[in-house]
């Protein structure tokens, strides 16, 4: 009876004051200040702990051979990625890494895996994890998955009728963030020419923040494949031209049917599979002048359904094989005009204006589609 007769008085008098003080807020801050506390334990699956003294560790020179960017991972199955964002959206993806390493239990508790996961999981000294990352700072958490799974299985799932091709873009930054805009533009596909930086190149991976898993890409793809590869496509270079430059349109049309004729003669006696490696051939064609409209005036051509755009590097620019791949397909140079002095656009800006314009279009004729 006594006890009670307390618990209702504790009931009466504490509970006033509990609806106050302990609001959501309150609960919040005080339970990201008690995670921080050193002896805290996080809800994680079970791990294998290596401790700083075990350097001679069978499983820390595996590990090491297998998330250190020091060695050449062009010739890995593996792809490492770093943070918990990036593994956490490459989870969400439905891509299941083989292995984690990590420094503290709070970065492993963040990627909210589940109890039952096969992943093996190894919490290292961050020491370990400093000798394996190529990042100035390691965030202290690394994951490696198959790279041939990625390959095989990334589909994406909102496409337009729209492939990127990337050529001579040599700069690992510039690569990825290109593929990301390709991704949010709704390409069905990233082809990369033999001239572009390895699209699993850490700095690469980084910079697309994701699209790896988005959308397909394919690397060291050769210009007579990409040619057998897309039927009647409309064919798009982008590029930049300042106010007042020649336009393409300006040029004699009798003139430029004249040359082509005669290269495509030359073209025919190389063979469909050779034409794109005879550079001085290609050479030539980059002599034709293209047909060139701003990117604002982009509109597909009566008959075609595909198109397929062209970025170019920096420094190198569009390669001869793109201009011949172009004239093959009666393509069009879309250009961005530039003022005040701007002689260049980065291959990113380019990219992204010319990607969205065409991006507008083909969701447009879709849309009407849709509606008949």
């Amino acid at each position: 009876m006594a006890m009670s007769v307390l618990r209702l008085s504790l009931s009466g008098m504490l509970c006033p004051n509990l609806k106050q003080s302990l609001s959501p807020s309150f609960v919040r801050v005080s339970h990201r200040q008690f995670c921080e506390q050193p002896d805290y334990k996080y809800d994680v699956p079970r791990y294998n702990k290596i401790n700083s003294w075990d350097k001679e560790n069978k499983n820390v020179k595996t590990l090491g051979k297998i998330l250190s960017s020091k060695r050449d991972r062009g010739r890995s199955d593996s792809l490492v990625l770093e943070g918990t964002r990036m593994i956490r959206d490459a989870i969400s993806h439905g891509f299941n890494p083989s292995v984690i390493v990590f420094s503290r239990e709070k970065l492993l508790w963040q990627l909210e895996l589940s109890k039952d996961t096969a992943c093996k999981l190894y919490h290292i000294p961050y020491s370990n994890i400093k000798m394996w990352t190529d990042l100035t700072t390691s965030p202290g958490i690394m994951a490696a998955f198959s790279m041939e799974e990625v390959v095989s299985k990334v589909v994406a799932k909102s496409p337009l009728p729209l492939t990127l091709v990337c050529d001579n873009i040599r700069q690992p930054d510039n690569l990825g963030a290109v593929m990301r805009v390709a991704a949010a533009a709704g390409a069905r596909q990233v082809l990369l020419t033999p001239g572009c930086a390895n699209v699993w190149a850490p700095k690469v991976v980084r910079a697309a923040a994701g699209a790896h898993f988005l959308v397909p890409v394919v690397e060291a793809v050769p210009w007579e494949k990409v040619h057998a590869g897309i039927s009647w496509p409309m064919v798009v270079l982008a590029d930049m031209v300042h106010e007042d430059s020649e336009m393409g349109d300006t040029c004699d049309q009798d003139k430029v049917n004249s040359m082509l004729e005669e290269l495509e003669t030359i073209g025919r006696e190389e063979g469909k599979d050779k034409v794109y490696q005879n550079m001085e051939l290609c050479e030539k064609y980059m002599e034709v002048p293209l047909r060139t409209k701003k990117y604002t005036e982009f509109d597909l051509e009566p008959g075609l359904d595909e198109v397929v755009v062209v970025v170019g590097g920096e420094t190198e620019g569009v390669s001869s094989p793109a201009y011949l791949y172009c004239h093959q397909h009666r393509g069009v140079r879309l250009h961005v005009s530039l003022r005040n002095g701007v002689d260049s656009l980065n291959v990113i800006s380019a990219a992204s204006m010319v990607l969205f314009k065409v991006q507008e279009v083909l969701a447009r004729r879709e849309e009407d589609a849709g509606g008949k």
